[in-house]
């Protein structure tokens, strides 16, 4: 990717997701400086450190502090966003006031929704926002892209997310990414677009085996909560869209152990009464699986994404499916696939937009404004190769 001058980036959040985006950025010749901001000074300063690049800057921050937010973000061109789902506002309309482009990793539906009333604001600062520009909602979105422009009318987008684990862990429950927003994920009510409507779904029902190729295999999904609901069945309205879903299979022990936690009260933001004392049980569970015993070397985690879009093309039932499969990464140990696969797209379209190759402005989800061609190169240069198959259906 080339510039025709330097560019300063924030990541605000260092966790797993953060710190690659951090790593990409900071890699481009073109990049003047990278500011990662988080709560936790010392981690950033520390993380910094290792990094070992002069481009990267530590600076504490705090979502909550709208005046001190908007300070940090003035003089950048785009800060990315990797803060839990729930500030996701509050940094937008910081982003806004300082005058920089803005991306998240996704709004877990409702929060994308509230988000998207932000449009016509950053179009008349003629500021563009990115919503969900993670691996999914992030990579799906575009991949439904890149199908439903390659048939006339598109019938149906089937999304499916699974991830495994190739060994034992001593972490008896080894999370995946935040757990406050997996928990969300389990309980709150799934969304799917059915008969050209929009419908809320009991939790964790719709159970399928799916068969993938190996290292994934044969794993069950689960209907839960996504931001691709909230925004595919509108961009491909015209298109005749009809179905839209997402489903996601978690490690199967992970699965079971959590739901089993969850059954149990644990996923409650509500407090409850221990003798006296008001406790709130997920925050409980939250202390405690930061305590777990994690595994010196921990075992290598496969995932793949799956996007199905069917539709009709010169007249016959014609069905694409894109795949991109995850696996561990030598240049970064220790990160799982799924972060590497997370933090990679923000950074890759924060570039683009800077850079001149997105010049459209507003609140927008990732299928109406990044050109898949171009998105899908550079991840095949990060070493993401997304593979499409084309069939036609009787």
């Amino acid at each position: 990717m080339r510039f025709a001058s330097t560019h300063r980036f924030v990541v605000l959040g260092v966790g797993a997701m953060g710190s690659v985006a951090v790593k990409d950025l900071a890699s481009s010749p073109h990049v003047r400086q990278v500011t990662i901001a988080d709560l936790d000074e010392r981690r950033v300063r520390e993380f910094a450190r290792k990094l070992g690049k002069k481009n990267v800057v530590a600076r504490f921050a705090d979502v909550d502090d709208p005046k001190g937010l908007v300070k940090l973000l003035r003089g950048h061109d785009a800060v990315i966003n990797c803060t839990p789902y729930a500030k996701n506002v509050p940094v937008m309309e910081a982003a806004l006031e300082a005058g920089v482009h803005y991306l998240d990793l996704g709004g877990l539906y409702h929060e994308t929704r509230r988000q998207l009333k932000l449009h016509a604001d950053y179009k008349r600062a003629e500021l563009l926002a990115v919503l969900g520009m993670g691996v999914s909602p992030g990579i799906t979105n575009v991949m439904a892209r890149y199908a439903a422009e390659h048939v006339d009318r598109v019938e149906e987008i089937k999304i499916r997310v699974a991830s495994v684990l190739a060994g034992e862990t001593v972490n008896p429950l080894a999370i995946p990414y935040s757990l406050a927003t997996i928990l969300d994920e389990f309980t709150k009510s799934p969304v799917v677009f059915t008969k050209g409507k929009l419908q809320e779904i009991e939790p964790l029902s719709g159970q399928q085996m799916i068969i993938f190729p190996e290292p994934v295999g044969a794993v069950e999904a689960v209907y839960t909560l996504h931001s691709e609901l909230a925004t595919l069945p509108t961009s491909y309205k015209s298109k005749g869209i009809r179905e839209v879903s997402f489903k996601v299979a978690f490690p199967a022990a992970f699965f079971e152990r959590l739901r089993l936690l969850i059954d149990l009260g644990f996923a409650e933001a509500s407090p409850v009464d221990v003798k006296g004392i008001p406790i709130v049980p997920r925050d409980v569970l939250s202390q405690l699986t930061s305590q777990l015993s994690r595994d010196e070397k921990p075992p290598a985690s496969y995932g793949v994404l799956r996007v199905e879009a069917s539709g009709k093309k010169k007249g016959q039932r014609t069905r694409y499916t894109l795949d991109l499969f995850r696996s561990p990464r030598p240049e970064y140990p220790g990160v799982s696939p799924t972060a590497i696969t997370t933090g990679l797209p923000p950074s890759i379209v924060a570039q683009m937009i800077v850079s001149g190759k997105m010049t459209v402005r507003g609140v927008l989800p990732p299928e109406t404004c990044v050109e898949p061609e171009l998105f899908f190169r550079e991840l095949a240069l990060r070493g993401l190769r997304i593979t499409v198959r084309a069939e036609h259906l009787v």
